[in-house]
């Protein structure tokens, strides 16, 4: 158990180095989608959609996907940005109980950012089963930039899923209701 706690708390902070710290201007309209696409991730078993116009990644080594938001401007250096991470928990999670991850994920959240400031924890229903949903902000610890942050966690056929929504501080509501949206789409098969 002591080393699943260890392994969930390094995950909790690797969306911290998608942050990047430069700041744009605030956006005067929130961005219209009408289209989406559609990403499966064999290997995870997971498929999700997100909008034609963001951005899908699915390079990165510590992420199964990632997708960011456009480019505001030519001055937007700030991508918003949502990463997944999956890892098979031992003995395929078996005796884990996602109350002892989601605490031990919160308990590192405070190390994460500088200025750290709890928005909310709460229980939510996602992947079809009981999660936890934080949401947190604070500065980055590269640069200073104000960030924001919310985090889903969940257990799902014994593996760890772990969505983390990053944005731009004071610019929460920009692109909230997408990366939620996004979020909802997900799917584990």
């Amino acid at each position: 158990m002591y080393k699943i706690i260890l392994s969930v708390i390094a995950l909790s902070t690797a969306s911290k180095g998608f942050a990047q710290a430069v700041i744009k201007p605030a956006a005067t309209a929130k961005p219209v989608v009408q289209e989406w696409l559609s990403h499966t991730d064999a290997a995870n078993n997971i498929t999700v959609k997100y909008p034609t116009n963001w951005t899908l990644k699915t390079t990165n080594e510590k992420a199964v996907f990632m997708v960011t938001s456009p480019v505001e401007n030519d001055s937007d250096k700030f991508k918003e940005n949502l990463n997944v991470i999956v890892r098979e928990l031992p003995n395929g999670g078996e005796g884990v109980k996602m109350q002892d991850i989601a605490d031990a994920v919160e308990s590192k959240i405070p190390t994460a950012v500088d200025n750290f400031v709890l928005y909310y924890s709460k229980t939510i229903k996602w992947l079809g089963m009981d999660a936890r949903e934080v949401s947190y902000g604070g500065n980055s610890k590269s640069g200073g930039m104000a960030v924001g942050f919310i985090q889903r966690i969940a257990i799902n056929k014994g593996r760890l899923v772990l969505a983390t929504y990053t944005c731009e501080g004071g610019r929460d509501d920009v692109y909230k209701e997408t990366a939620l949206k996004i979020i909802g789409s997900m799917k584990c098969n």
